[in-house]
């Protein structure tokens, strides 16, 4: 006899599965929308034109004080790859990273361009490929959002999410 705590637990796992697939899927078509640049590209750009510089703000998911104090920090003006390991120690701990240009004036508002996520997108995969975990990617109100993936470390997402950046997982 089926119970109806059965029932519900099934259920809540497959909504969850549901929501996990709606979001690589919105992932992988952001990527796509994105056009992403290659490692290449990226390491002739740096190169050609410097470190590109953004605001970093760190959001905990659940807005919760973590061991570092507080559920938010910002960095403003600072070139993306420097922070690479606070990026990578961030997304492990559950914090959401936010980027966007940093503003000419310093009360000013700004954006994140088309070309500066294109950069972040490539930057942040390759930083992150050593554990082989997919990020999640949106934009919200002109603010580039990574976030760690809920699926599998090297499992099939991440290698379809790799591949898009022409990154192969060993």
């Amino acid at each position: 006899m089926i119970s109806i705590v059965n029932i519900f637990n099934n259920l809540y796992i497959l909504i969850y599965l549901v929501i996990l697939l709606n979001s690589f899927d919105k992932t992988l078509k952001f990527i796509d929308d994105h056009s992403p640049i290659t490692m290449d590209e990226l390491k002739i750009l740096e190169k050609t034109d410097g470190l590109p510089k953004f605001d970093i703000f760190f959001k905990q998911k659940d807005d919760e004080k973590t061991i570092w104090g507080n559920s938010k920090m910002h960095w403003s003006d600072v070139p993306l790859r420097h922070y690479a390991n606070n990026i990578y120690d961030g997304l492990d701990d559950g914090y959401d990273i936010w980027l966007r240009d940093t503003p000419l004036l310093e009360n000013d508002s700004s954006e994140i361009s088309d070309y500066s996520i294109r950069y972040a997108m490539t930057l942040e995969a390759d930083n992150m490929s050593e554990d082989a975990i997919a990020l999640d990617f949106r934009r919200v109100n002109g603010w580039f959002v990574i976030s760690m993936g809920e699926g599998e470390s090297y499992g099939k997402e991440a290698r379809e999410f790799y591949s898009k950046f022409g990154i192969e997982l060993s």
